[in-house]
């Protein structure tokens, strides 16, 4: 994620970084209350997993629709 971040820095946009981060903290904040009391420290775990796969997701979505690459790339 360090990477997706040194991308937005140089292109003068840190609010990604920071929308993405609020995302991931909402997620684990949400997702402790529900599973930890149920699941105990397995709950904390999933919890965080699935808050770094959000914003994991986040910047890869933000990426490529801020970015002049694209995944696919066309074969002539």
């Amino acid at each position: 994620n360090s990477l997706f971040a040194a991308f937005f820095m140089g292109r003068g946009a840190p609010g990604v970084i920071t929308l993405a981060s609020l995302a991931g903290l909402i997620v684990t904040v949400i997702l402790s209350l529900i599973l930890i009391p149920i699941y105990g420290i397995i709950g904390a775990a999933t919890s965080s997993s699935v808050a770094y796969i959000v914003i994991t997701f986040l910047y890869t979505w933000l990426f490529f629709r801020n970015s002049d690459s694209s995944y696919v790339q066309d074969s002539k």
